[in-house]
Protein backbone atom coordinates (compact mmCIF):
# COMPACT_ATOMS: atom_id res chain seq x y z
CA UNK A 1 0.00 0.00 0.00
CA UNK A 2 0.98 3.64 -0.41
CA UNK A 3 0.86 5.87 2.69
CA UNK A 4 1.43 9.60 3.19
CA UNK A 5 1.22 11.30 6.60
CA UNK A 6 1.07 14.76 8.07
CA UNK A 7 2.11 14.71 11.74
CA UNK A 8 1.45 17.32 14.42
CA UNK A 9 2.80 16.78 17.92
CA UNK A 10 3.45 18.55 21.21
CA UNK A 11 5.38 17.21 24.20
CA UNK A 12 5.18 18.91 27.59
CA UNK A 13 8.03 17.86 29.91
CA UNK A 14 7.66 18.12 33.68
CA UNK A 15 10.71 17.87 35.95
CA UNK A 16 10.28 15.77 39.10
CA UNK A 17 11.65 16.64 42.54
CA UNK A 18 13.54 13.34 42.57
CA UNK A 19 15.48 14.46 39.49
CA UNK A 20 13.63 12.63 36.74
CA UNK A 21 11.39 13.95 33.98
CA UNK A 22 7.84 13.00 32.97
CA UNK A 23 6.77 13.76 29.42
CA UNK A 24 3.46 13.37 27.62
CA UNK A 25 3.78 13.37 23.84
CA UNK A 26 0.47 14.10 22.09
CA UNK A 27 0.54 13.28 18.40
CA UNK A 28 -1.97 13.45 15.55
CA UNK A 29 -1.30 11.43 12.40
CA UNK A 30 -3.33 12.57 9.40
CA UNK A 31 -3.03 9.58 7.09
CA UNK A 32 -3.67 9.04 3.40
CA UNK A 33 -3.40 5.30 2.67
CA UNK A 34 -4.10 4.35 -0.95
CA UNK A 35 -6.14 7.57 -1.39
CA UNK A 36 -8.27 6.83 1.70
CA UNK A 37 -8.14 9.44 4.51
CA UNK A 38 -8.04 8.56 8.22
CA UNK A 39 -6.50 9.99 11.36
CA UNK A 40 -4.96 8.59 14.50
CA UNK A 41 -4.29 10.16 17.91
CA UNK A 42 -1.39 8.87 19.97
CA UNK A 43 -0.44 9.74 23.55
CA UNK A 44 2.88 8.56 24.97
CA UNK A 45 3.56 8.97 28.68
CA UNK A 46 7.24 8.58 29.58
CA UNK A 47 9.33 8.78 32.75
CA UNK A 48 13.12 8.96 32.63
CA UNK A 49 16.02 9.85 34.87
CA UNK A 50 19.61 10.75 34.00
CA UNK A 51 22.13 8.89 36.16
CA UNK A 52 25.90 8.79 36.43
CA UNK A 53 28.06 6.01 37.86
CA UNK A 54 31.67 7.18 37.98
CA UNK A 55 32.16 8.55 34.43
CA UNK A 56 29.34 6.48 32.86
CA UNK A 57 26.22 8.49 31.94
CA UNK A 58 22.93 6.72 31.20
CA UNK A 59 19.19 7.26 31.47
CA UNK A 60 16.77 4.41 32.27
CA UNK A 61 13.21 5.03 31.09
CA UNK A 62 9.73 3.51 30.87
CA UNK A 63 6.81 4.51 28.68
CA UNK A 64 3.28 3.58 27.69
CA UNK A 65 1.62 4.70 24.46
CA UNK A 66 -2.06 4.44 23.52
CA UNK A 67 -3.52 4.90 20.04
CA UNK A 68 -7.01 5.98 19.02
CA UNK A 69 -7.68 5.02 15.40
CA UNK A 70 -10.44 6.90 13.54
CA UNK A 71 -10.69 4.10 10.99
CA UNK A 72 -11.81 1.51 13.59
CA UNK A 73 -13.31 4.14 15.97
CA UNK A 74 -11.66 2.85 19.13
CA UNK A 75 -8.50 2.79 21.24
CA UNK A 76 -6.86 0.13 19.11
CA UNK A 77 -3.26 -0.24 20.26
CA UNK A 78 -1.27 -0.10 23.48
CA UNK A 79 2.50 -0.24 23.70
CA UNK A 80 4.58 -0.74 26.86
CA UNK A 81 8.35 -0.27 26.71
CA UNK A 82 11.36 0.14 28.92
CA UNK A 83 14.99 0.71 28.21
CA UNK A 84 18.17 2.64 28.69
CA UNK A 85 19.72 5.52 26.75
CA UNK A 86 23.49 5.93 26.69
CA UNK A 87 24.84 9.22 25.29
CA UNK A 88 28.29 9.47 23.74
CA UNK A 89 29.74 12.65 22.34
CA UNK A 90 27.59 15.73 21.90
CA UNK A 91 25.45 14.44 19.04
CA UNK A 92 24.96 10.68 19.54
CA UNK A 93 23.20 8.24 21.81
CA UNK A 94 22.37 4.56 21.76
CA UNK A 95 19.03 3.34 23.03
CA UNK A 96 18.41 -0.31 23.97
CA UNK A 97 14.86 -1.34 24.83
CA UNK A 98 12.19 -4.00 25.25
CA UNK A 99 8.69 -3.36 23.87
CA UNK A 100 5.34 -5.14 24.12
CA UNK A 101 2.55 -4.08 21.75
CA UNK A 102 -1.10 -5.17 21.79
CA UNK A 103 -3.17 -4.33 18.68
CA UNK A 104 -6.94 -4.83 18.94
CA UNK A 105 -7.89 -3.23 15.61
CA UNK A 106 -8.66 -6.66 14.12
CA UNK A 107 -9.73 -10.00 15.49
CA UNK A 108 -7.85 -11.84 16.87
CA UNK A 109 -5.66 -9.40 18.76
CA UNK A 110 -2.10 -9.16 17.53
CA UNK A 111 0.71 -9.00 20.07
CA UNK A 112 4.35 -8.25 19.43
CA UNK A 113 7.29 -8.55 21.84
CA UNK A 114 10.54 -7.02 20.64
CA UNK A 115 14.06 -6.12 21.65
CA UNK A 116 15.61 -3.17 19.87
CA UNK A 117 18.64 -0.96 19.57
CA UNK A 118 18.50 2.53 18.05
CA UNK A 119 21.22 5.03 17.20
CA UNK A 120 19.97 8.60 17.67
CA UNK A 121 21.79 11.50 16.00
CA UNK A 122 21.30 15.14 17.09
CA UNK A 123 22.33 18.12 14.98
Amino acid sequence: SNEHRVIVEATPRIPLKAGGVVSSRNRMDFRFIDDEYSWRYRNRLMIEKALKVKSFDFSPWARVEVYYDHKVTKWSRTTFSGGITIPFGKHYEIEAYYEHQNDTSRSPNRQVNALGIALNLFF
